[in-house]
């Protein structure tokens, strides 16, 4: 069982050159140099930082994704206090039911009572 089996190919690949380097320099194996082998970790180590570059303008997008729509959120919750607060529109207006809100009139309050048997 090799020592690398669990390792991340980050590091067996540095093992492998490593290797490579210090008995076999100069020799061609399974029709690669040292020096493709050494061209290929060069190139996944760049896409590696392309890629945490990426998440890291990817995170700043979702912080200002999320103040956003923070920002929507409250502009919302304006407008519906607005349209509450007109004379115009009101509570019992179907815009303000248009907007998703019940209209005071259909709203119900207080703790529902179950009905009484009869007879008691």
């Amino acid at each position: 069982m090799s020592l690398l089996d669990n390792k991340p190919t980050t590091f067996r690949s540095k093992h492998f050159l490593t290797a490579w380097k210090a008995y076999a320099a100069d020799t061609e194996i399974a029709g690669f140099s040292i020096d493709d082998l050494a061209a290929d970790i060069a190139e996944a180590r760049e896409i590696r930082e392309q890629i945490a570059a990426a998440r890291t303008i990817v995170s700043g997008l979702i912080l200002k994704r999320k103040q956003k729509d923070d920002q929507i959120k409250e502009n919302l919750g304006l407008i519906a206090n607005t349209v509450r607060g007109t004379s115009e529109f009101g509570y019992e207006s179907p815009f303000y039911r248009a907007l998703g809100y019940v209209p005071k009139s259909e709203q119900r309050r207080g703790r529902p009572r179950k009905a009484k048997p009869e007879g008691i």
